[in-house]
């Protein structure tokens, strides 16, 4: 069979199909370049959205398979996010005379809803899934979807499936899955001090100025009153209470959780900032109102 009459057939199988889910057709008089319009599978990040396929077909057609690249910007593993392209073995190796057209439509959307992130063009997400973060996947892809395709966002599957096979196991989680584990891997941070906000240097920073701006920030510090709320007559009360001064003459009033039994309440560094931010701001405005009255 010539790629001529083989095509001729495959415009009559199209205009016979009735599936919704997939429209295709040459474009205009040219058998050799064709469009699909996909509808997005239900239960993937791609539902509601409309997604167009560009088909380049060789000469030699259908001994050679064709060339397919998504023309709609999608965010999936398997296609390049700048060129379209789409990494589906049946479009190289894999591809036989016996495949149409319509049935790589159909095998491009099984891709959309089980992507292959070991073989990624797109490696963002492709790391997304490797590290089975498929909340960051889902998320991302339907915003490109709703963004570019058209996608709803009333769609019906708004999150992932939950599938245990995806779940971590508790050997794997280790220290930097968690937020305190992140910050403890912090260059400069210990296991005492793992918030990096109480570290007492900063790369780079000059000994003299560090040691200045810890006199400053301690002598600011003396400025904070902690008071514990019912400390000398309830007990087992866990609140405290950071007070410091504003320039303005306000008080700000923080009140967190300490540990019961801690014999006093731990400076916010935060207050502390405060603080040393407010004493600057009043010397630097007692230096100009002397200056003006000189």
């Amino acid at each position: 069979m010539s790629s001529r009459s083989r095509l001729l057939k495959e415009i009559k199988e199209a205009a016979r199909d009735a599936e919704p889910t997939i429209r295709l057709a040459p474009d205009g008089e040219n058998l050799l370049r064709w469009s699909a319009t996909l509808a997005g599978p239900e239960e993937t990040p791609f539902e509601t959205g409309t997604f167009v396929v560009r088909f380049s077909l060789p000469e030699s057609y259908p001994l050679a398979p064709p060339r397919a690249a998504f023309e709609t910007k999608i965010f999936h593993p398997n296609v390049h996010w700048k060129t379209g392209e789409i990494c589906l073995d049946i479009l190289k190796d894999a591809w036989s005379p016996a495949w149409t057209l319509h049935s790589v439509c159909r095998a491009v959307l099984a891709l959309l809803c089980n992507p292959e992130p070991d073989s990624p063009l797109n490696c963002d997400a492709g790391n997304m899934l490797r590290a089975r973060d498929d909340i960051a996947y889902w998320s991302t892809a339907r915003v490109y979807t709703r963004r570019e395709a058209g996608g709803s966002a009333t769609a019906g599957t708004a999150w992932p499936p939950i599938r245990p096979d995806r779940e971590m196991a508790d050997g794997e989680r280790g220290e930097t899955f968690t937020s305190a584990g992140r910050r403890r891997a912090l260059p400069g941070t210990s296991d005492a001090s793992p918030d990096p906000r109480t570290r007492t240097g900063c790369p780079g920073e000059d000994s003299t100025n560090g040691d200045a701006r810890a006199r400053e920030d301690a002598n600011a510090s003396d400025k904070i009153k902690t008071a514990a709320g019912g400390a000398d007559g309830a007990s087992g009360s866990g609140a405290a209470r950071a007070v410091f001064d504003r320039p303005d003459g306000d008080s700000h009033v923080r009140t967190r959780e300490t540990d019961a039994t801690a014999d006093f309440a731990e400076p916010d560094p935060r207050a502390a900032a405060a603080a040393a931010a407010a004493a600057r701001f009043e010397s630097s405005r007692l230096a100009r109102d002397a200056a003006g009255a000189g």
